[in-house]
């Protein structure tokens, strides 16, 4: 199973129509259905639900939800954007087709979590180390995937070593 042809088409989010991003849709010729359950393994975590067919992960500062013939995009800077990450995912769903013997496929729903559940288990000292103003700010860019556990300084001490744990624990970071 792989995607051989696709057509992006770029929107602009109706809750927002002020934003500067933009989102798309891909739609794709083949049917992905049956390979949800291992992209869901694949690109853990991220939120699935089997009934539906409806996988969404957070990958690169973008919310991805893959239905069986489309996949929604979103927080694209332009046209360009949108087709190297499109690129990228049909790469992905390629590669997990032709290794899915390999792959266990999971059916069960991972939830993502919240920035606030994350920015509870950050110092809370607002130093700036990280490059952002707040923890709060870096709480919802980690809960985004625009940053990593590392990016904060301070967790890296001892003294918050049990927070770090939950965090990737939480995030799936299997760094160490």
């Amino acid at each position: 199973m792989s995607v051989h042809d696709y057509v992006i088409r770029m929107v602009i989010s109706e809750c927002n129509v002020s934003s500067e991003k933009l989102n798309a849709l891909v739609e794709l010729a083949d049917d992905i259905g049956d390979l949800l359950p291992y992209l869901n393994t694949v690109l853990s975590p991220g939120d699935y639900s089997h009934a539906e067919k409806i996988l969404t992960v957070k990958r690169g500062g973008h919310l991805i939800t893959f239905r069986p013939r489309q996949i929604a995009i979103t927080k694209l800077d332009d046209e360009d954007e949108a087709k190297k990450v499109a690129e990228d995912l049909i790469h992905i769903i390629n590669e997990t087709g032709a290794n899915r013997g390999r792959i266990a496929a999971s059916i069960t729903s991972r939830r993502t979590p919240h920035a606030l559940d994350l920015f509870r288990l950050l110092p809370g000292k607002n130093c700036g180390e990280c490059g952002e103003i707040t923890c709060l700010a870096f709480a919802i860019k980690l809960a985004g995937g625009q940053m990593a556990c590392g990016g904060c300084p301070l967790l890296d001490t001892e003294e918050f070593a049990a927070s770090r744990l939950r965090l990737r624990a939480l995030l799936g970071d299997t760094s160490s």
